[in-house]
């Protein structure tokens, strides 16, 4: 699976550092929003109910009626995750796994995080169209996020020669040359967008950890994309990974997590 699309599910030591190095808040007066764009089976959403849950729990200060206040709002409201995966049906699968980490799943939505539109999938059932529907209506209304964990496809495309990949290149900043509209980049991978679509739904200060290809950070090719990391984010800091970190899933691509 990890040769033909790109997907590799990330080691628990990885999402555990990433999601520490957030410092989820879950108090009374503030409960972070968090999203996981391409959330495959669920893990970082999974470790960041963990980490806010334990949060809640050990707060002396509130009763217990007051700590499962706290606890439900965090279950309904907080975590956010969107896959496109179909075989198998990764969305359905992490909604799975969060139910039986104590939490609904009802936030899990099967879409293209990609598509700024949201265009529901061709072909789905009257469910999932509903439940993208809502999802679209959320951040058409102003709803943004605290946070964002993530590690997105390595060598995933869309292509402009591509008519239904073209619509959603044609929202991006990062696929046209210097600028200017009237001169496309035939393709851009992945996770590159996801760079420009996390930095659309974050709230200003909100913050950004994701898994990052060593290319993208070191290559002539991609100063475009570092330009744009610079123009719009601080960067705090940058976590070397072994090479080896993606072996198990069948890729020795060299990679650091950026904050």
């Amino acid at each position: 699976r990890g040769r033909d699309l790109g997907q590799f599910f990330t080691p628990r030591s990885v999402v555990k550092m990433m999601v520490r190095l957030a410092r989820l808040r879950c108090t009374p007066d503030q409960q972070d929003r968090v999203l996981d764009g391409c959330c495959g089976s669920g893990g970082f959403l999974i470790e960041a109910l963990t980490m806010m849950r334990n949060e809640a729990r050990a707060n002396d200060s509130l009763s217990k009626d007051q700590k499962e206040e706290l606890i439900a709002t965090l279950c309904n409201e907080c975590l956010y995750g969107v896959d496109a995966g179909k075989q198998p049906p990764l969305a359905r699968i992490a909604r799975i796994n969060m139910y039986l980490h104590g939490d609904g799943g009802s936030r899990i939505y099967y879409a293209d995080a990609l598509d700024k539109e949201l265009n529901s999938p061709h072909g789905v059932d009257a469910e999932i169209v509903k439940d993208v529907g809502e999802l679209r209506g959320t951040l058409a209304a102003g709803f943004r996020f605290d946070v964002v964990l993530t590690n997105p496809p390595f060598s995933m495309s869309k292509e402009w020669r591509v008519e239904s990949d073209k619509k959603i290149l044609a929202a991006y900043d990062l696929a046209k040359k210097d600028g200017n509209s009237l001169t496309p980049r035939s393709s851009l991978r992945s996770s590159v967008m996801f760079l420009e679509r996390y930095w659309d739904v974050l709230k200003p200060g909100g913050m950004l950890l994701t898994v990052i290809d060593d290319t993208l950070l070191a290559s002539d090719k991609f100063d475009f994309v570092r330009d744009f990391i610079r123009g719009r984010f601080l960067i705090r800091g940058i976590v070397s990974l072994p090479g080896d970190a993606f072996w198990r899933q069948g890729s020795r691509v060299k990679t650091s997590v950026l904050a």
